[in-house]
């Protein structure tokens, strides 16, 4: 009937274990979902012709900052301080290295 029941851990710390791994995966979910990788830069090379110049080597660091927001909270004298919200930074640093041949005699 499509009707789902609540499995009760036995041990409490295994809920919030669980809660913790889920957190994780829908984080991973949701940054894949936003990008497929490195599929445009990998596109955008095969695509790409110099002549002469032989890609002989490519590295792609692709790195998540995620930092927790805060809540908002009050100071003496009902000053509100406003909570920060969670933010999230790619970061991707791409190093290539290439092959140019020398002339030769033949080919100057």
């Amino acid at each position: 009937m499509g009707a789902r029941t609540k499995r009760i851990p036995a041990d409490p710390r295994q809920s919030e274990e669980d809660w913790e791994i889920d957190g994780r995966l829908r984080v991973l979910r949701q940054l894949a979902g936003n990008r497929f990788l490195q599929g445009n830069l990998l596109n955008a090379l095969q695509q790409t012709t110099v002549e002469d110049v032989q890609l002989i080597r490519l590295r792609v660091e692709q790195l998540y900052i995620v930092v927790e927001g805060t809540k908002s909270r009050t100071k003496r004298r009902h000053v509100l301080i406003p909570g920060r919200l969670p933010t999230a930074t790619e970061r991707i640093v791409v190093n290539s290295r290439a092959l140019i041949p020398r002339p030769t005699p033949a080919t100057r």
